[in-house]
């Protein structure tokens, strides 16, 4: 079997950051939203920074740096957010939950980190700004 070439690794990794980063925006970011609006208070504080504070730094990275991400924009510096955000969704957080409560935050935590040691490929903003010498 023959390796993918270039052009379908970048194809692909298009997918993935895009795929997963609507997943994130929608699935899990924009709904704190409405948490933010009617019961900050009820969002967990696993690092005793507040309710709100931490609502509003998971929003960042889950909406923030996710997007940028899906943009192909600083890809790697704005995937960190994110890894660290689902890292503790899942060892704190979930710490006490079943697999199928903790696996969604390890997913994406493992999709972000692939994404920062591979990059974001040719199909990116990175890769079209890093051309133009920005």
């Amino acid at each position: 079997m023959r390796p993918a070439s270039r052009s379908h690794s970048d194809v692909g990794l298009l997918i993935l950051r895009i795929g997963f980063v609507l997943c994130l925006i929608f699935g899990h970011g924009l709904p704190k939203w409405t948490l933010l609006q009617t019961h900050p208070e009820r969002f967990p504080d696993p690092l005793g920074m507040g309710h709100t504070p931490a609502l509003l730094a998971a929003m960042a990275a889950e909406i923030g740096a996710s997007a940028l991400v899906g943009l192909g924009f600083c890809t790697r510096l704005a995937a960190l957010p994110v890894i660290f955000t689902m890292t503790v969704v899942a060892v704190v957080v979930h710490r006490t939950d079943t697999w199928a409560e903790r696996e969604p935050s390890i997913l994406f935590g493992l999709v972000f980190l692939a994404l920062l040691i591979m990059g974001p490929g040719r199909l990116s903003l990175d890769h079209l700004l890093r051309r133009r010498d920005f």
